[in-house]
């Protein structure tokens, strides 16, 4: 070996061995922003929770606001409008570090579970039909689902005493497309018995929240912006076929999806689903998401 190739040889292993570390650096970098990202987030609503705590006055108004915004005087609403629009901007700067991926999916389900116990209060929804225009336009269209899907909810607890009656299942219909459209697993798998189970297209059943919440988290990974319409309903009594169409792109290919299908659903005495059986067109899925 001449004295010139031994050179060349060195100087690409040692070419290789700096990319190594520039690779190793760039992935230790990217841990510790996360961490830090994560730190502040978090730091920032302990904060905002020791706060209240050591202020009695100020917890009083904010209970109060969660029931029943409209019955606080004048100040009390705007100390209640400032400490929720406060939550809503740390929130917003969550969610806003979880799409340019300084912050990690669990983290931010971490977050959005916050979320969920603040938005399930009637006053705290009505307070963000008034500061909504206080944030982005992707982030409000993220919190008004999430309060869309509350409010189906809710108004699922309120129906009559007629088990399965027809109001009921309508409202567990818009519950359940609003749980989709949130982008939280954990959200349309609430919507299933405890032990409830899905098989979609004769396979393996998903049985219990916790399967049917991955089953969910699945299709969300594939379809990051999947957004669901629930084109109609067949009840009898507590048996329902929930006809639905999803768009949104492929995670993989990028290819714009459009696919229709239906659940069948099995009821239980609370308006939950206890089994479904869910079918769409697999091979037409197989052709649109092609490469």
């Amino acid at each position: 070996m001449t004295l010139q190739a031994a050179t060349q040889i060195l100087g690409a292993v040692g070419v290789i061995a700096s990319l190594i570390y520039v690779a190793i650096q760039i992935r230790n970098n990217a841990r510790a922003t996360r961490a830090s990202t994560y730190q502040a987030v978090s730091g920032s609503l302990v904060t905002m929770w020791e706060t209240l705590a050591a202020n009695p006055d100020m917890l009083s108004v904010i209970l109060q606001a969660s029931e029943d915004f409209g019955a606080l005087d004048r100040l009390g609403k705007a100390r209640a409008r400032m400490a929720i629009m406060a939550y809503m901007r740390r929130y917003e700067n969550a969610w806003f570090q979880r799409r340019v991926g300084t912050m990690r999916e669990p983290e931010w389900q971490a977050v959005v579970g916050d979320m969920e116990v603040v938005l399930s209060m009637p006053g705290t929804r009505e307070i963000w039909r008034l500061i909504r225009s206080r944030s982005g336009a992707e982030f409000r269209e993220y919190v008004d689902r999430m309060a869309a899907r509350h409010e189906a909810a809710q108004a699922l607890n309120a129906g009559t005493d007629e088990e399965g009656s027809a109001k009921q299942v309508r409202a567990l219909a818009d519950a359940y497309t609003a749980a989709w459209n949130s982008g939280s697993a954990t959200a349309v798998a609430s919507h299933y018995a405890a032990d409830g189970q899905i098989v979609i297209n004769r396979g393996e059943p998903w049985l219990g929240r916790d399967r049917v919440a991955a089953m969910a988290a699945g299709f969300f990974a594939d379809v990051p912006d999947l957004v669901l319409t629930c084109d109609g309903l067949r009840i009898a009594g507590d048996h329902v076929a929930y006809l639905w169409t999803f768009t949104g792109h492929h995670a993989g290919t990028g290819k714009a999806l459009r696919i229709s299908g239906l659940e069948e659903w099995d009821l239980d005495a609370d308006v939950r689903i206890r089994a479904s059986r869910g079918w769409f067109d697999a091979a037409e899925y197989a052709r649109q998401t092609a490469a």
